[in-house]
C-alpha cells in the first residue's frame, strides 16, 4: 500500500474507515458492556421503581446488585446456561460447540494441514473448480 491518500482514502469514507478499524472485536465490546453492567447494578442495586403493567396496574420492581453471590449464581444457572443451551430445543449449544471447535482447528492450521495431505497425490484437472477457490488456504 502506498502511503499517499488515494482519492478512494480521503473525504467521509477514509473517516469511517478509520473509525471502523479502531472499533474492537465484538467479544471485546460484549465483556466491556457486561463489566459495565455489573459495575452499573452493583451502584444502583437496591432502588426500585413502579411501571404499569398490561391491564394498567402498578407493578414494582427492584433492581438487583448482580455482583452479590445469589445473584451470580443465578446468573451463571439460568441466564447462561439454561437461555443459550435450552433456546431452541438445545441446537444453539451444539452450534456453539461446533463453531468453538471448527474457529481452534482453523486458526490452528489444522484445516489447511489436512486438505493439504489429503489433496496431496490428487492431479489439478480432476479437482472442481469450487474446492479449488473454497478450501485454497489464504
Amino acid at each position: 500500500m502506498s502511503s499517499t491518500p488515494s482519492e478512494s482514502q480521503t473525504g467521509f469514507i477514509a473517516f469511517v474507515e478509520r473509525v471502523g478499524r479502531r472499533i474492537p472485536d465484538p467479544v471485546i465490546l460484549f465483556i466491556w458492556f457486561l463489566a459495565g453492567t455489573l459495575i452499573l447494578t452493583a451502584l444502583i442495586g437496591g432502588l426500585s421503581f413502579e411501571t404499569f403493567g398490561a391491564a394498567g396496574e402498578p407493578v414494582q420492581h427492584e433492581i438487583r446488585n448482580m455482583l452479590a453471590s445469589e445473584n451470580v449464581v443465578w446468573l451463571f444457572d439460568n441466564a447462561l446456561l439454561a437461555n443459550w443451551l435450552g433456546f431452541g430445543g438445545g441446537v444453539l449449544g451444539v452450534i456453539l460447540i461446533v463453531m468453538l471447535g471448527v474457529g481452534v482447528a482453523e486458526h490452528s492450521g489444522l484445516f489447511a494441514a489436512v486438505l493439504k495431505k489429503v489433496s496431496r497425490g490428487i492431479p489439478e484437472k480432476w479437482l472442481p473448480d469450487p474446492y479449488q477457490y473454497f478450501w485454497t488456504p489464504s
